[in-house]
């Protein structure tokens, strides 16, 4: 019978390291594994519809409207918590996923979904190597400084969830497959700490480098994650404010939302607009409705995946000034590449979303 301990112990073998007793060991392994687990858990779950993870729900409907766009918006499940949608009762509808709820134009919504699920005996066993693979990646640079070891881990890992996937759909008439954090910032720091190789560290610990260093950089690399992909958590929906018009070339200009960190599209798709200081500028007049990531800053809210490249992200910006090991940030930033491309596959399943083009001119000075 699996448990949390002979996961992370599997994980420790699979790069050559000594095993633990506890998740609660005085050990810089210990230490890692019981940072790294419940977040590579939540990652793994989401990466792949394991059949043992499925769920089925009929949602409540929520009084509030969306602000445009969709009819009605639901609640998604929070026991067993959702972490990603994977279809309606009907697989033809529309609908997105945006903050926690479910927006569609159907007067009743149920879903399939993938449940956060804690308890190891309840794992597949091939979710268990899954599971073990990734840990091992995450955790191997830190425990081993070898890079080489990180690619091939790396490799194995999307070849366990390919051959789950043959598993799975062997099983029954299958169909084809976002998240909460339980993480606080704190976590968030030590985890990237941890996956770079250091201590981590308490919230009174504030005149060390690394306690300084990760308090300065954490804001702004969570910005920069944000923006950097339409995390399907982070999107809201508004009408903008009118303001005074522009001096030339549009006629129309319009308020950001204080939260709002970049615009991903308006209500009318054929809009031409830019986005300049905190205003939008447009030739559509009032009222202007529009989608955009906000700037979310309570951990419980985000995603999994999102946790994941914030982590990488944060661990390659750290690894050089506290490491002064080039190569290990150049294998933190490639990391960080590969977990947003992964979230961006993932989101991109989530609903019937909207196509959002890469556009510098979107983004928020």
């Amino acid at each position: 019978m699996p448990s949390e301990v002979s996961i992370v112990n599997h994980a420790l073998g699979l790069i050559g390291d000594d095993v633990i007793l506890s998740l609660g060991d005085d050990s810089k392994r210990a230490r890692l594994g019981s940072l790294l687990y419940a977040d590579t858990r939540d990652a793994v779950l989401r990466a792949h519809p394991w059949n043992f993870a499925l769920a089925r729900a009929q949602l409540g409907r929520l009084a509030a409207a969306p602000a445009f766009g969709y009819a009605y918006q639901y609640q998604l499940p929070s026991d067993p918590y959702c972490l990603r949608v994977l279809s309606l009762s009907a697989t033809n509808l529309l609908y997105a996923v945006e903050g926690r709820v479910l927006l569609t134009n159907e007067s009743t919504a149920s879903i399939r979904y993938i449940a956060r699920l804690s308890d190891p005996a309840q794992f597949d066993p091939l979710f268990v190597e899954a599971l073990s693979t990734r840990l091992a990646s995450e955790m191997a640079y830190a425990l081993t400084g070898n890079a080489e070891l990180v690619k091939v881990l790396s490799q194995v890992y999307g070849d366990k969830l390919a051959e789950a996937a043959q598993r799975d759909a062997a099983e029954g008439t299958t169909q084809p497959y976002q998240g909460e954090s339980s993480f606080t910032g704190l976590d968030i720091c030590n985890q990237a700490l941890g996956e770079i190789g250091l201590e981590a560290f308490l919230a009174s610990d504030g005149d060390t480098m690394r306690a300084r260093l990760c308090r300065s950089f954490y804001d702004a690399t969570r910005q920069a994650v944000l923006r950097a992909h339409p995390w399907n958590f982070a999107i809201k929906r508004a009408t903008f404010s009118a303001t005074t018009a522009p001096a030339y070339d549009w006629t129309y200009a319009f308020t950001l939302p204080t939260d709002c960190l970049r615009v991903l599209d308006t209500e009318t798709a054929s809009d031409d607009f830019v986005v300049e200081g905190r205003t939008l500028l447009t030739q559509n007049g009032a009222p202007l409705k529009a989608r955009y990531i906000a700037n979310i800053t309570d951990t419980t809210t985000f995603d999994a995946l999102f946790t994941d490249a914030l982590i990488a992200r944060l661990s390659a910006r750290l690894a050089l000034p506290l490491t002064q090991k080039p190569a290990m940030a150049e294998v933190k930033w490639a990391e960080y590449h590969k977990r947003l491309a992964e979230a961006r596959a993932m989101d991109g399943l989530e609903g019937t979303p909207l196509v959002t083009e890469s556009n510098d001119l979107l983004e928020v000075r």
